[in-house]
């Protein structure tokens, strides 16, 4: 429970018509997980989860939802937000600009991919464009503060292996061992860097590190590493790790 408490400080107060229908029902519920009232089913647990944090994950969400909405032609950039307009606009200009050059490469927005060591968990790859020879994906950063490094991003090659591998095991591409992954990051509030910038790396060096990643994950479940809660580091934790986790559930006692 003392991981949904955050959820108010910053939707307490917000107008009804603001509040996204998952908000509305985090906000309900939270009051009554806390007191005990009910025992949230996953589902539910998924939606406090998702919906608790500060105000700058909110805008975050929000950033990510129009720049959704605008490439998947629902709504233009001039129907969100003024303040929302320029950063987001950055990043769909950038994702257009790939699919322009790249015209024979299948376009993917907000596309979730089980986690290549742990099916049962998945992550979103906010956007991509493929060939057998080359992916590209593009993640929008909307923080200002922290400057999001793309070299050797660990998150980002998680992302990007994860959807190759799915991609591969469906059968849909052929990815060699020179097939590139092209990450990028777009963090266009960030003053101290270029808004955009990318980093490569190739399906064959990807497929050593991801044996490596999954040694790690198997000594987790052996029971032989180290756990070092945190709210950052739980946050990105597989789920089956968390429930298992002592050393968390410690930290949400305490």
């Amino acid at each position: 429970a003392a991981e949904i408490l955050d959820l108010t400080p910053y939707m307490k107060g917000l107008p009804e018509e603001e509040l996204h229908p998952d908000e509305a029902l985090a906000m309900k519920l939270a009051p009554q997980v806390v007191s005990g009232q009910i025992e949230p089913t996953e589902v539910q647990a998924d939606i406090l989860q998702s919906n608790s944090g500060s105000i700058y994950s909110r805008e975050g969400t929000r950033a990510h939802d129009f720049g959704e909405q605008i490439l998947n032609g629902e709504i233009e950039i001039t129907d969100i937000p003024e303040d929302f307009q320029s950063p987001v606009g950055v990043y769909v200009n950038e994702c257009r600009r790939l699919i322009k050059e790249n015209p024979t490469m299948e376009p993917l927005v907000e596309e979730k991919t089980p986690l290549f060591y742990d099916p049962t968990g998945s992550g979103t790859v906010d956007f991509a464009v493929i060939s057998e020879d080359m992916v590209t994906i593009l993640d929008l950063k909307y923080g200002q503060g922290v400057m999001v490094a793309v070299e050797d991003n660990p998150q980002l090659k998680i992302y990007g292996a994860s959807l190759m591998e799915e991609l591969a095991a469906d059968g849909l591409y052929s990815f060699h061992s020179g097939s590139v992954l092209r990450i990028g990051v777009c963090q266009p509030r960030h003053h101290g860097a270029a808004p955009i910038r990318y980093w490569d790396t190739t399906w064959g060096e990807l497929q050593e590190w991801m044996v490596e990643v999954q040694q790690v994950v198997d000594n987790i479940d052996d029971g032989e590493a180290e756990y070092v809660p945190g709210e950052e580091i739980c946050r990105w934790c597989p789920k089956p790790v968390k429930a298992r986790c002592s050393a968390r559930q410690e930290m949400l006692a305490a």
